[in-house]
């Protein structure tokens, strides 16, 4: 499972301690919400699954199937076909 690392700074953390309880918790339910909307979108747009009514493991099955092009591969493919369709 991928582990990533957020820094910020002593000031920053004592501002989020503030307004929440666990940052650690927060960090990680904001990443977990956004993987599944994503997921539902992926699934509304390239399956007919009913993403509503699919479970969590269900649609990381069917999203595990997709061969998908990463945002950072179709930004690349992108620039390329402006550059082409600039020159």
């Amino acid at each position: 499972m991928p582990q990533f690392t957020v820094t910020i700074s002593e000031d920053e953390f004592k501002a989020l301690e503030w307004d929440i309880v666990d940052v650690q918790e927060w960090i990680q339910n904001a990443i977990s919400e956004k993987a599944r909307r994503t997921m539902d979108t992926l699934l509304e747009q390239r399956t007919n699954l009913n993403y509503k009514r699919a479970s969590k493991a269900e649609k990381e099955a069917e999203v595990g199937r997709m061969d998908l092009e990463t945002a950072k591969e179709r930004n690349k493919r992108l620039e390329k076909e402006m550059e082409t369709l600039n020159a």
